[in-house]
């Protein structure tokens, strides 16, 4: 609730300076709201969420509200109580500085405690080598990159689509060749009753709802038979195609 210029008269030389390090949370958001607001970041040294990412992939709650209850025993607070509802609430522009101020202190002290709750950790699982010289050099460009977009040549993905289709059923009328019967490809139910049932190829990883046909699996069984070679190539395909081929051309402009 001051004006932008003696915002970056206070805040600009900081937040540039190469001295200071930086500590944030989704610090890609970060960077990304301040470069709107003709600020730039730099000495971007510790993302809390990137972190978390690193330590616990398998884990859905990366969030500061998440994390700061669970790790550090802090009770955070909502933005809903300074903002209110979507449709009757205000901005933060409009909340009163002795209302903002601590709610977003908070946040900072907890990114900061969250910081040196990580980084022992880190260097623990011997982590520190890949969040400094990949994880953290990434955030900018990521960054900038989310900013200014990427060039595709849509013309050549509609045609890439087409020719990964006809693959794929190609591939599909292979396997159901080798097989000797039809079946659905992308179920995993079908695919085991024909590889371990049918056919009787021998393995060792068989689960509660029944064996398991992940990549490490077919993997294993591609000695023994042609055919899930053949899945694996499919499921290669297929992924490229869901991922990027058919989704990219969507999200033009």
């Amino acid at each position: 609730q001051i004006s932008l210029d003696e915002l970056k008269t206070c805040l600009g030389p900081l937040l540039l300076s190469p001295a200071v390090k930086k500590c944030g949370h989704n610090m890609k958001f970060d960077i990304q709201v301040l470069h709107g607001a003709g600020f730039e970041l730099a000495n971007t040294s510790f993302d809390t969420m990137l972190a978390s990412c690193l330590l616990n992939p398998g884990t859905v709650g990366h969030g500061l509200k998440h994390l700061a209850p669970a790790l550090l025993g802090l009770e955070m607070n909502a933005i809903s109580g300074l903002l209110g509802d979507e449709k009757s609430g205000i901005t933060m522009a409009q909340v009163p500085v002795d209302q903002a101020g601590p709610y977003a202190a908070l946040d900072a002290d907890a990114t900061f405690r969250l910081m040196n709750h990580f980084k022992p950790r880190l260097e623990a699982k011997e982590l520190t080598g890949v969040f400094e010289g990949i994880e953290m050099p990434l955030v900018p460009v990521l960054a900038r990159m989310e900013e200014t977009g990427v060039m595709i040549d849509a013309g050549y993905f509609r045609e890439l689509g087409d020719q990964t289709r006809k693959h794929l059923a190609e591939i599909e009328r292979e396997c159901r060749e080798i097989a000797g019967e039809s079946f659905n490809i992308g179920s995993p139910k079908q695919v085991a009753e024909i590889l371990f049932e049918k056919l009787g190829l021998q393995t060792g990883k068989k689960g509660k709802s029944g064996f398991s046909t992940d990549v490490s699996v077919l993997q294993d069984l591609a000695s023994q038979h042609p055919l899930p070679e053949k899945i694996l190539e499919f499921r290669g395909y297929e992924k490229l195609l869901t991922t990027y081929i058919e989704p990219l051309p969507r999200q033009l402009n």
